[in-house]
């Protein structure tokens, strides 16, 4: 874990000590496979329910570590050693498959590309609701909804592999918003929008993190580690 990493968080209308915990981080370190040094180190904190949290950091310093560690791909897919514990909704991450917590936590991987594999957008927008097991109406609306919400409404019949990088990116997103998540995870989601894009309502912002916010004038907190391989907040 290389460089500095800052945690901002921004509350918007809403009594902290009213609100459940969403997500809250305990102990946490990890070392990938092979790894000569752990990738995140005692990493603590909580993030409320409908709190928009940003980490920032440079390049190496854990971030992409982080959301996978909240959706459960680390432990569940990537190798290492797992210690401390991620609970979503005060349920450990470790003790779910990837699948359980589908419904739970929806990530938006930083390669938003692999994520895409369906012959056209709305098929894509539907993946993840069909295999909820929703019903068709409920499907229908939820595809309306987010690709109006992303910008592609009048895409619906196109390939992914035909649509830029920022559309795809937008794709990426919307498909992860069908599945409702209570915890949303996007991992750089701007990276390939064009100037007006993170305006956009569902286009995110220039953060990684649960539903990111990096605005520093209404964070909560601000924590900034230098020097240290760890992050509280």
């Amino acid at each position: 874990m290389s460089g500095e990493l800052v945690l901002a968080a921004k509350t918007r209308e809403m009594n902290l000590a009213q609100i459940n915990t969403a997500v809250a981080i305990r102990n946490l370190s990890y070392t990938y496979a092979n790894g000569d040094r752990p990738a995140l180190k005692d990493v603590q904190g909580e993030i409320a329910a409908g709190e928009f949290v940003a980490v920032l950091g440079a390049g190496g310093a854990g971030k992409s570590t982080l959301c996978y560690a909240l959706d459960g791909l680390i432990p569940h897919f990537f190798r290492g050693e797992y210690l401390g514990e991620v609970l979503i909704q005060g349920r450990p991450v470790s003790g779910q498959s990837v699948a359980k917590l589908a419904p739970e936590v929806g990530l938006v991987m930083q390669d938003f590309e692999a994520q895409l594999f369906s012959t056209n957008v709305e098929l894509e927008m539907a993946f993840g609701p069909e295999n909820l097991q929703l019903s068709r109406p409920v499907i229908g609306e939820r595809i309306g909804r987010f690709l109006s919400a992303v910008g592609l409404e009048r895409m619906r019949r196109r390939d992914p592999a035909s649509l830029s990088g920022g559309e795809k990116q937008r794709l990426a997103i919307g498909s992860v918003l069908t599945l409702e998540p209570k915890v949303l995870v996007m991992d750089e989601p701007t990276t390939d929008l064009d100037p007006e894009g993170p305006t956009d309502p569902g286009a995110g912002r220039n953060a990684e993190g649960p539903a990111a916010d990096p605005d520093p004038d209404g964070c909560r907190y601000r924590i900034r580690r230098s020097g240290r391989p760890d992050l509280a907040f």
